[in-house]
């Protein structure tokens, strides 16, 4: 089941890669910026969502897994937006 949406971001700083998980894309740059980090400071990978058990998963994986878990319509098609699962 896709349970929230998430960032996966390379930071510069850690010289890492991150996954943060938030209510919708755009309030994990919020996170970021509240942490004190530039645009400068990160590299975004991939905007994608987690399941229940913190798998990060793509917005095509996401869309697949929100169908089979009847979280939308069966005849769903394409990337899945967070505004597709609240």
């Amino acid at each position: 089941m896709v349970v929230k949406a998430a960032l996966k971001v390379f930071d510069k700083r850690q010289n890492k890669e991150i996954i943060i998980p938030c209510h919708r894309h755009c309030d994990g740059y919020y996170i970021l910026k509240e942490f004190g980090y530039h645009w400068d400071d990160y590299t975004t990978l991939k905007q994608g969502f987690l399941d229940e058990h913190d798998n990060f998963l793509t917005r095509m994986e996401a869309a697949q897994e929100a169908i089979k878990c009847a979280q939308v319509s069966p005849d769903f098609y394409g990337e899945l937006y967070s505004e597709d699962i609240y």
